[in-house]
């Protein structure tokens, strides 16, 4: 009889199953409340960051045409070099996610686009009493649905 009191008073301090399911049903609706916003703050991070270097691979396409505008830029992207006879001169090249030239757009991570335009008026002859615009348009990904677009205009001289 000894035995069973004992027994009796060891499961009267403990929690009940019941207890359990509950403490642990509020601390996954807590965890999970708590957890949730940081995946949004993860993909915002990483929209950022896509961003910001399509914004440096415009900038140095156009840091790189002001400095030398007759000679080729971005070295390996097949970004062509500048003739004043030319009205209009467009191109596509393809960067890699860490923003290296690509010769093809298999790997690619960027796709960047631009367009110059000499010919104002739109008479066939370069208009010497303006400066050229340069239109640069980073779209990523490469391939596939378009989820983002940094695009620019500003003017660049020519030789």
């Amino acid at each position: 009889m000894n035995n069973f009191n004992k027994l009796k008073n060891i499961s009267a301090q403990g929690f009940s199953l019941i207890e359990v399911v509950v403490a642990l049903g509020i601390m996954s609706f807590a965890l999970v409340t708590l957890i949730g916003p940081f995946s949004v703050g993860l993909q915002t991070s990483k929209e950022s960051v896509e961003a910001m270097q399509a914004a440096n691979l415009a900038s140095r396409l156009i840091a790189e045409r002001r400095a030398a505008p007759e000679s080729k830029t971005m070295e390996g992207a097949g970004i062509t070099n500048l003739d004043q006879e030319d009205n209009f001169k467009s191109n596509t090249s393809y960067f890699s996610r860490n923003g290296a030239p690509l010769g093809s757009d298999s790997n690619a991570g960027y796709r960047l686009n631009y367009r110059i335009t000499v010919d104002f008026d739109g008479d066939g002859n370069p208009d010497d009493s303006r400066v050229p615009e340069l239109y640069v348009s980073v779209e990523w990904p490469a391939r596939g649905d378009v989820k983002g677009r940094y695009e620019i205009l500003t003017y660049v001289a020519l030789p």
